[in-house]
C-alpha cells in the first residue's frame, strides 16, 4: 500500500492472463516491464505490505 499522491492516482493499465496464451511465467514479466508496475516501485516506499499464501 503506499501514500496516496497525484502521481499514483491516475496510473491505469489492464493486461489479460489469456493473452499469454495461460503463460504466467510471460504474463507476470510482461506485468512486470509495465511503466504502471515499476513508478510505484522505484519512486515510493510503501506503507505496508502484506503477503498471503493459502495452500491450494
Amino acid at each position: 500500500m503506499y501514500e496516496p499522491v497525484e502521481e499514483l492516482q491516475f496510473l491505469k493499465k489492464t493486461l489479460w492472463s489469456y493473452d499469454t496464451e495461460d503463460n504466467y511465467g510471460i504474463f507476470f514479466n510482461k506485468v512486470e516491464e509495465l511503466k504502471e508496475f515499476l513508478i510505484p516501485i522505484q519512486n515510493y516506499l510503501p506503507l505496508e505490505v502484506k503477503i498471503y499464501q493459502e495452500k491450494v
